[in-house]
């Protein structure tokens, strides 16, 4: 599944005054060139939840809030045992909502398939971690300011879907799943002291300690004045389901004292109401001791939608994985690459790459024909599942490679600036593409030719053969 748990990073300039994301959008609409249209398929959602204070805690600490204009879930889970947890975790999720909406403009410009002033995943990401940032530093000021309140904190988990992306961001040990098909999978990573051991190889898998230090938080919401958040983005399918829930709940249906399998066959129920009902009755069943709280996200149904657009959807991750230049990479690198990678639509006659067009961005083409000129070399024609790659991405220079849709087109295209602050953060992904990219063996088959053709000029083209 396409997954990544990128964090955000600072824009340059970081030592200046902080921007809104919001705002960084409006300083940066005047340098981004004109782009072909993004393609979006709109989801249908329908939110469930339920939230249970169990049967050993006095009152419910686990506030949930759903809006569904904005297609906005957010889960906050009080730290228990501390005083005002519940005042901490309605504080947090009130004003994480607060901010996203702040933030409403920038959704609408995201989800605007005409405005060439893109925005990028990359700011929405950024919108989420300010939206976290300011729901700490508001639960850590009235602790401040209480002291009935004092040293109160929350988790808090969210998923915000756009079209046909959803953006979680998550703090703390409440977790998101992501349900496609019959299979389960964590797309939240804990912040605890045991998810810490585990990750750093101290701890063998498997291991289930059943000491105090592996319900203990490294990070939350509001014990400090700022907070670090993790984001992932997901390219969602109908069909998906989406569940936010917090540690009362999955601490009975996960390991050690349940198993995925308890998870996935109650959120495989066909009603959403009744996986949310089925998820908190089978917790209360093995000792519900702690407050619980499952919210599920169901998109739209497959037969709502034509086969192409799912397809257009379903294909990126194959796209990478069939193709040399990125077959050196672990499924967790190409999920990387393609929470930065955009769809976009072409028109026949229009320029892919070229002067005029994006000379520095990578390009796998989804569907249609395209057809590439290199110097003096015969012209490439290209279809489904193959590969362009100019060389000139990686510097300032135009490139000679020239590549125009033959027919309506639509190509999964890796922005070079995207590509180039993914490197910075993750310099082992950067050494293997960057080897692949620069040796025979790792140019796509078909390529060798156009290789010697473009050496003068720094450019390169490669070819995939197509989709069986």
């Amino acid at each position: 599944m396409a997954i990544s748990e990128l964090n955000f990073y600072s824009y340059p300039g970081a030592g200046a005054a902080p921007l809104a994301a919001h705002e960084r959008f409006e300083r940066d609409a005047g340098q981004r060139g004109a782009l072909a249209p993004r393609q979006h398929v709109r989801v249908s959602l329908r939110f469930a939840a339920k939230s249970d204070k169990g049967l050993e805690r006095y009152e419910n600490q686990d506030t949930f809030r759903i809006d569904r204009g904005l297609g906005l879930a957010v889960l906050c889970d009080g730290m228990g045992g501390h005083a005002g947890g519940a005042r901490a975790s309605a504080l947090g999720a009130h004003t994480f909502e607060k901010a996203i909406i702040a933030g409403k403009p920038l959704l609408q410009s995201y989800l605007d398939h005409r405005r060439p002033e893109r925005v990028h995943k990359r700011e929405i990401r950024a919108l989420l971690q300010e939206a976290a940032a300011a729901a700490s530093r508001a639960v850590y000021e009235e602790a401040r300011e209480s002291a009935r309140c004092a040293g109160m904190g929350t988790t808090l988990v969210a998923v915000l879907v756009l079209a046909n992306h959803a953006f979680i961001v998550n703090i703390g040990d409440s977790r998101a799943y992501l349900l496609r098909d019959t299979t389960l999978e964590q797309i939240t990573r804990d912040h605890t002291v045991y998810a810490e051991l585990m990750q750093s190889g101290c701890m063998p898998q498997g291991v289930y300690p059943r000491s105090g230090f592996r319900n203990v938080l490294t990070r939350t919401v509001g014990t400090k004045e700022c907070c670090e958040a993790d984001t992932a983005v997901i390219d969602v399918v109908p069909g998906d389901r989406i569940l936010l829930c917090s540690d009362g709940v999955y601490q009975y249906l996960d390991w050690p004292d349940g198993a995925p399998e308890d998870l996935r066959d109650e959120l495989l129920q066909k009603d959403g109401q009744r996986a949310a009902d089925a998820l908190i009755a089978l917790a209360k069943t093995r000792g519900g001791s702690d407050d619980m709280t499952a919210v599920v996200l169901t998109l739209g149904a497959l037969g709502e939608y034509e086969a192409g657009e799912i397809a257009a959807l379903t294909g990126r991750h194959d796209a990478l994985a069939r193709s040399p230049l990125f077959a050196a990479l672990g499924d967790d690198e190409r999920a990387s690459l393609l929470a930065l990678a955009e769809v976009r639509a072409f028109e026949p006659g229009e320029a892919i790459l070229g002067p005029d067009a994006m000379g520095g961005d990578l390009c796998v083409l989804l569907r249609g024909s395209v057809q590439v000129e290199q110097h003096a070399a015969n012209a490439i024609e290209l279809s489904p599942g193959q590969l362009v790659v100019a060389e000139s991405w990686m510097n300032a220079g135009q490139s000679s490679t020239r590549a125009v849709a033959r027919t309506a087109s639509e190509v999964l295209v890796l922005q070079r600036q995207e590509l180039l602050r993914l490197f910075r953060t993750d310099p082992d992904l950067a050494e293997t593409l960057l080897r692949a990219a620069g040796t025979a063996d790792g140019l796509p088959a078909g390529g060798q030719a156009a290789r010697g053709q473009a050496a003068a000029g720094h450019d390169r083209v490669g070819t995939l053969p197509a989709s069986e």
